[in-house]
């Protein structure tokens, strides 16, 4: 746990904790990390979403498809950034935009229970 709690510490998430509150954090919530390849989709639009994403390493894209099929870039997310707030924090548990690694990534899961 101490070297993800290395990964991590720059996260928005976990800027007012300090080590000992981010490690009890990490051991209650038993996060999962997955590894994904360049141009593997991480996230589709419309799907439901039960995590919140912390990107440990790579950058994916987010992006959004309109009804003809147009892909929209919004933002890229990169180390330390979240992605999922809402599927969490909100009531609203279903992505609003595709991620697709643009690189190899690692990405850690925090469930939602």
């Amino acid at each position: 746990m101490t070297a993800i709690k290395e990964e991590i510490e720059g996260s928005k998430l976990f800027l007012s904790m300090d080590n000992e509150q981010i490690l009890r954090f990490l051991e209650c919530s038993k996060p999962l990390i997955r590894s994904f390849s360049a141009k593997e989709i991480i996230l589709e639009q419309g799907e439901p979403q039960k995590e919140l994403l912390i990107f440990l390493e790579g950058s994916a894209e987010l992006y959004k498809n309109d009804f003809d099929g147009n892909r929209s870039l919004v933002g890229i997310l990169s180390p330390r950034d979240l992605y999922g707030q809402l599927a969490i924090f909100g009531n609203d548990n279903r992505s609003p935009f595709t991620v697709e690694a643009v690189e190899e990534c690692r990405v850690m899961y925090i469930g939602k229970d």
